[in-house]
């Protein structure tokens, strides 16, 4: 048990991202040193669960079992040697927020295929040829970008803005078209017109 405290001591805290309370943006963050070592040994227990599942799945549904077992394999040999690589959200977590800068990118004069190349070619030319375009590798590559320019002192800071607008527009577009879905009735047809005689 002591020796998971240390690790979490270690850790100090673990960010997870800027959320707004009462119109404030603050940080998220688990204070490890507050958290009981039975709490932290669960937490590190289900996050084990979540990672080999996520590693599991990973392969999708065509994969071989013998597939599957290799993946877990790699992810303990990882885990293993040290290197604990945070797993990605899918790329369905991220679809609001892509949809956000895409009818954005719209708005501002661009089509949609511009738009998707513009996210690819960001990924490309910050992360490399070899990393995926997604809309996270996107985030990460725009938020390397701002620090470039010294608009963001680090990239962690300019990615927490860009999560904070990205998912506060998402949240507020979702409500608008809630209300207007809400507003708008599909007509009702009189089937009676149309029954034979």
């Amino acid at each position: 048990m002591a020796n998971v405290r240390n690790i979490a001591l270690g850790v100090a805290e673990t960010f997870i991202r800027t959320v707004t309370r009462k119109g404030q943006q603050e940080r998220f963050a688990v204070v490890w040193a507050d958290v009981p070592d039975e709490v932290i040994v669960k937490v590190l227990e289900a996050g084990a669960k979540v990672i080999l599942t996520n590693a599991w799945n990973g392969g999708g549904k065509d994969a071989s079992d013998d597939d599957r077992l290799a993946a877990i394999d790699k992810k303990l040999d990882a885990w293993k040697r040290g290197e604990f690589n945070v797993v990605e959200r899918g790329e369905s977590f991220f679809t609001a927020w892509k949809e956000v800068y895409l009818s954005d990118c719209i708005a501002a004069g661009m089509t949609t295929k511009a738009a998707e190349a513009n996210v690819k070619d960001k990924v490309t030319e910050r992360l490399g040829k070899d990393a995926k375009a997604t809309f996270d590798n996107f985030l990460t590559a725009t938020a390397l970008e701002y620090v470039e320019a010294g608009e963001a002192d680090s990239k962690e800071e300019a990615r927490a803005a860009l999560e904070s607008y990205y998912g506060g527009e998402a949240q507020k577009r979702a409500e608008a078209a809630a209300k207007m879905s809400a507003k708008v009735k599909a007509p009702k047809i009189d089937l009676a017109a149309f029954k034979k005689a």
